[in-house]
């Protein structure tokens, strides 16, 4: 459970340990506190000012990238990165989650590369492969620190759930609860929805194949939805919450039955 995702909901001020042995001790278990980006230290914001091949290699390539404090040489490995972009650059004594050791600054190929620049899985923001760096949202400010821009400076509290408290499953179910006990106000969920004039039936059909298994199937059409990527707050939180990131529309809904 992200301790960012329930104070969506509830205004909690105190820290997090403290916060854990409040509800534990009314009724919500807490096994343990994780903090899923304590090996990411140092990562910031960079722009990239220039991308050319690597003259010693033909699957590297040379990035310029600047943080704010002049430009700088990275070695990569995939060239999914264009002049403009921000993306996310261990500098130099940064720690990022898959290494054990803080990256420095070394010869690949007989060009400097000074530190490196991330994907989502080095980064621990998704455990899967995906094939090339981040590209960051344009509006992080260049030179921020990753760690707070995207929210990675969370913990995750491990509640147990017991069979009789099954809306301990979703966010809002322990957000309630924590409200209940800390004597603080709930803030409900957004579940408006702007309807279309057309009605579903008249594009789409349900058919019932074993009505005694499932008696009822409610069906809802959706027009206009990304097919780019979730948004990178989304898929760390998902990833905090054990849960796989794939397309914007699973993502989606995965979300929605999370919180």
């Amino acid at each position: 459970m992200p301790v960012s995702w329930l104070r969506d909901f509830v205004p909690i001020e105190m820290d997090v340990e403290a916060l854990a042995d409040r509800i534990d001790a009314r009724g919500i278990k807490v096994e343990g506190i994780e903090r899923p980006w304590a090996g990411l230290e140092g990562v910031v914001v960079a722009r990239v000012l220039e991308v050319r091949d690597h003259p010693n290699s033909d699957k590297l390539c040379l990035a310029t990238v600047d943080a704010g404090e002049g430009p700088v040489q990275v070695v990569v490995g995939i060239r999914n990165m264009s002049t403009g972009d921000l993306v996310p650059w261990a500098k130099p004594g940064s720690r990022v989650p898959v290494l054990d050791e803080p990256l420095g600054a070394k010869a690949l190929r007989g060009e400097m590369s000074n530190g490196m620049l991330c994907s989502p899985r080095e980064l621990g923001i998704s455990h899967e492969h995906e094939t090339g760096i981040l590209i960051l949202p344009d509006e992080l400010p260049r030179g921020a620190d990753l760690k707070s821009a995207l929210g990675l400076d969370d913990a995750v509290l491990d509640i147990e759930v017991e069979p009789n408290r099954p809306d301990f499953l979703s966010v809002y179910g322990v957000a309630r609860e924590t409200s209940s006990i800390l004597g603080v106000p709930l803030a409900e969920p957004d579940t408006s929805i702007e309807e279309d004039p057309e009605r579903a039936d008249e594009v789409a059909t349900v058919e019932l194949r074993a009505p005694d298994g499932c008696p009822f199937y409610l069906a809802r059409v959706l027009r206009g939805a990304s097919t780019g990527s979730t948004p990178l707050r989304a898929q760390a939180r998902l990833t905090a919450a054990g849960m796989r990131t794939v397309a914007p529309i699973v993502d989606a809904t995965n979300y929605a039955m999370l919180e």
